[in-house]
């Protein structure tokens, strides 16, 4: 299956639930044979057993995931910030609360500090691994801004560093 496809169909799993359940109504679904002791399982309209295996795979946890999971934990740390090239760095000490959330789908990061002449910080995002277009991705909100800043992340060669890059 290519990845638009794959695409979609993670999508229409993740905001499809409310829209197969309106289409059960109308229309009868396709019957599936669950797997042993598997609940039966049906197919929206248009849909194939291989749309729905794909769908199941791009929305399943895996090493990535995993990897993020191993950060959780409450973390004090002293941090250094530009706020643009060639600026004086920030320094701080924030605390930062790092849980899983969805079924280790994602991880959640709640940040707290003082900001240097601009007064107390806090900061919250998540972050998880895209299995379909297998990159980290990442968003983040703070009480120092009105905007959603996105971000996706790159794993080094050697496995030991996680960059992100973050759009604002």
């Amino acid at each position: 299956m290519n990845r638009t496809k794959l695409f979609a169909s993670s999508l229409l799993a993740v905001a499809g639930l409310v829209v197969v359940a309106s289409i059960a109504i109308a229309e009868p679904l396709k019957e599936n044979k669950p797997a042993a002791g598997q609940p039966e399982m049906k197919l929206p309209p248009g849909w194939t057993e291989a749309d729905m295996r794909a769908c199941m795979i791009a929305g399943t946890p895996g090493k990535m995931h995993e990897r993020l999971a191993a950060g959780a934990g409450v973390w004090h740390a002293k941090a250094t910030m530009w706020m643009y090239p060639g600026a004086d760095p920030l320094h701080c000490e924030i605390t930062s609360t790092v849980t899983t959330i969805m079924d280790g789908r994602y991880t959640k990061v709640e940040m707290a500090g003082d900001m240097p002449g601009m007064g107390p910080y806090t900061g919250s995002g998540t972050c998880g691994f895209d299995n379909v277009s297998q990159k980290f991705v990442a968003n983040w909100i703070d009480n120092h801004s009105t905007g959603i800043m996105n971000g996706t992340g790159e794993l080094s060669s050697d496995g030991k560093t996680l960059t992100w890059n973050y759009t604002h």
